[in-house]
C-alpha cells in the first residue's frame, strides 16, 4: 500500500506543499527518538526554520482525557526537504517513500494545471457570453427604438395601419426570441461556475472496485466481506478505513483513490479510500472458494 495515504499534508499560503516530520520519521522506521533525530538532521544538513520547515506544537492528552503539562513538537517539512531525508537513509523504505513524494508532487502540479486550464476555459466562455449579451441588449434597444418610431408613423399614417400592426407583431416576436436567448445565455453563465470545481477534483480510477460491489457479486454485504478479510488476517482497521497487513501489501491488490462523499445536507467531503484492483478481486475470490466454496460472477 502507498505509505503516503496515512500521511498528513498541508499547503502554505505561498502554495508550498508540506508533510509532517513525525509521520516521515515513523514511516522511515528510524530508531532514534524524534526529539533527538530532527535537530541532528537539521544541524548536519543546514536546514533552516521558515525556509525548509516550520514548527508545530500541540497539546498531548492522556488516555483518560487529561492534558499533559508539555507540548508535542512536530514540524512541517517541504517536500524537497522530505525527499532529501528519504535519500539520506540509504534504505529501500527511504527510496520508496522518496519516489512516492515525487509522484505526489507531480500529481499536485498536474491537478493545478488542469484547474488553471479549466478556469481559463470558463473565463473565456464567460467573456464570450457577456459580449454576446451586450450585443443582444444593444439589438433589443435598437428594436424598441424602431417600435417607437413605427408607433409615431401609425399615428401620422392611418392608411398604413394594417401594415404597421403586422410589422409590430413581427418585432414583438423577434424581441421574445431574443429575450429567450438572453435567458439561455444567463443560464449558461451560471452553469459554468461549478465546472471549475469539477476539474479540481481527482477522479476515481476506472479499473478499481469498492468492497460493496465485490461483496454484492457473492450475495454479501460490504461489511461482511470486510469482516471476512479481517478474520483471514488480510486487512486490519485503521481510523475509518481498512489497511492490508504487510504480508499482502505491495502486491497490487489495492489502490488508493480519492472519492467525493455527498451528505444529505448538500455538503461534500473529499476522502482518500482504498479500492480493490482486478488482481485483488481474484485474490478475494480464491479466499472465498477456499473458505466456503463461493464463486463470484465475471471476474
Amino acid at each position: 500500500m502507498n505509505e503516503l495515504s496515512r500521511f498528513q499534508f498541508q499547503t502554505e499560503q505561498n502554495g508550498t506543499n508540506m508533510v509532517s516530520g513525525r509521520m516521515l520519521h515513523r514511516a522511515l522506521e528510524i530508531k532514534t527518538p524524534y526529539r533527538k533525530w530532527f535537530p541532528r538532521v537539521c544541524e548536519q544538513n543546514k536546514y533552516e526554520e521558515g525556509e525548509d520547515y516550520v514548527t508545530s506544537d500541540k497539546k498531548v492528552r492522556r488516555a483518560d482525557g487529561v492534558h499533559m503539562p508539555y507540548d508535542l513538537h512536530d514540524h512541517w517539512l517541504t517536500l524537497n526537504m522530505a525527499k532529501e531525508i528519504c535519500l539520506m537513509q540509504h534504505s529501500d523504505t527511504g527510496k520508496r517513500l522518496r519516489k512516492q513524494l515525487i509522484a505526489k508532487e507531480e500529481a499536485r502540479y498536474r491537478a493545478a494545471e488542469i484547474h488553471e486550464k479549466a478556469l481559463r476555459m470558463c473565463q473565456d466562455r464567460l467573456s464570450a457570453a457577456e459580449a454576446e449579451n451586450k450585443q443582444l441588449s444593444a439589438f433589443v434597444t435598437a428594436q424598441k427604438a424602431d417600435m417607437e418610431e413605427m408607433g409615431n408613423l401609425i399615428e401620422r399614417a392611418n392608411n398604413a395601419l394594417i401594415m404597421q400592426k403586422d410589422a409590430m407583431r413581427q418585432q414583438n416576436a423577434k424581441i421574445d426570441e431574443l429575450s429567450g436567448k438572453v435567458r439561455r445565455q444567463s443560464s449558461t453563465i451560471r452553469k459554468m461556475v461549478p465546472k471549475v470545481e469539477y476539474y479540481d477534483r481527482v477522479l476515481d480510477a476506472p479499473d478499481t472496485y469498492c468492497v460493496t460491489v465485490i461483496a454484492k457479486s457473492y450475495g454479501m454485504k460490504g461489511w461482511q466481506l470486510n469482516q471476512f478479510l479481517h478474520e483471514q488476517r488480510v486487512q486490519y482497521r485503521l481510523h475509518d478505513g481498512w489497511v492490508l497487513y504487510a504480508k499482502y501489501d505491495g502486491k497490487g491488490y489495492t489502490r488508493t483513490v480519492t472519492c467525493i462523499h455527498k451528505y444529505n445536507d448538500g455538503t461534500e467531503k473529499v476522502r482518500v479510500v482504498t479500492k480493490w484492483t482486478q488482481k485483488g478481486w481474484q485474490f478475494i475470490d480464491k479466499l472465498l472458494q477456499k473458505a466456503y466454496g463461493m464463486e463470484g460472477s465475471d471476474l
